[in-house]
């Protein structure tokens, strides 16, 4: 048995993406005793939450203001004296390959299973995490207070090079109805309710959409229409085999 520490990219959204893979790797790598896996320290709190329920996977914080290659490998060095029998794995990072197939290029989540031989539909197969259904409601309750029919929009016009920053045109979503917005001083997992019950979901590409693959058979069953906006990359669609690389989701594409 060996404790096996992961360096996947340090994102939010990339914690998401290799959830299913973590957790694929400790179902079926019978020798695996613990999974280690390092995150930037602002995103420790919510990490440490998203796998709370699995003592076997632990969390090792990493200072964003210096430098994350380096401090890996001095934290992989420290934990090898003192357990040699440890094993290490660098997800991405330079073995980060672009490839691409019949549908077009891969996003970087398929490109990270594919590194490992992991099947991609482990994405969300294995991905998971105990919602807190009574937080999900008080930040509902708290953004949709008076519980009418909205639209969900996820874009942020303070960030990007493009003149206005990253924003979903007023043109392409319903104005009849009430705009719920990203609220930053709330965990996404928590928004999971606000997504699920919208009547419309405008997302760019973000850790929001990246969570949204999780929440599909509710999307599914509440008849939710999905809108991706393609402006920051992300999944692609091809329209020739009218499929999509990169995401789970059946999304109506809206590009600039």
């Amino acid at each position: 048995m060996f404790d096996l520490y992961i360096h996947h990219h340090l994102g939010l959204g990339d914690m998401i993406h290799c959830n299913g893979m973590i957790r694929y790797i400790l179902e079926n790598l019978a020798d695996v005793r613990d999974v280690y896996t390092f995150s930037k320290n602002r995103y420790v709190e919510m990490t440490n939450w998203m796998y709370r329920d699995e003592p076997r996977i632990k969390v090792v914080g990493i200072d964003e203001n210096y430098n994350e290659r380096q401090q890996v490998d001095m934290k992989i060095a420290h934990f090898a004296s003192k357990d040699p029998s440890i094993q290490f794995l660098r997800v991405g990072h330079e073995f980060y390959k672009d490839g691409s197939d019949e549908n077009g290029g891969l996003s970087c989540d398929m490109i990270f299973y594919n590194q490992l031989n992991i099947p991609f539909s482990a994405r969300v197969d294995y991905c998971h995490w105990d919602r807190d259904y009574d937080e999900e409601e008080r930040v509902f309750k708290k953004l949709v207070p008076e519980g009418e029919d909205y639209i969900f929009i996820h874009d942020d016009p303070n960030r990007g090079e493009q003149e206005g920053g990253f924003v979903i045109p007023e043109s392409t979503y319903r104005t009849d109805l009430k705009i719920v917005r990203n609220d930053m001083s709330e965990s996404i997992f928590h928004l999971g309710k606000v997504l699920t019950h919208a009547k419309e979901v405008h997302l760019m590409e973000s850790s929001i959409r990246c969570m949204a693959e999780f929440l599909k058979p509710e999307f599914v069953d509440n008849k939710v229409d999905m809108f991706f906006h393609n402006f920051r990359g992300g999944p692609q669609y091809n329209p020739e085999t009218k499929k999509w690389n990169g995401t789970f989701i059946d999304w109506n594409l809206v590009t600039r």
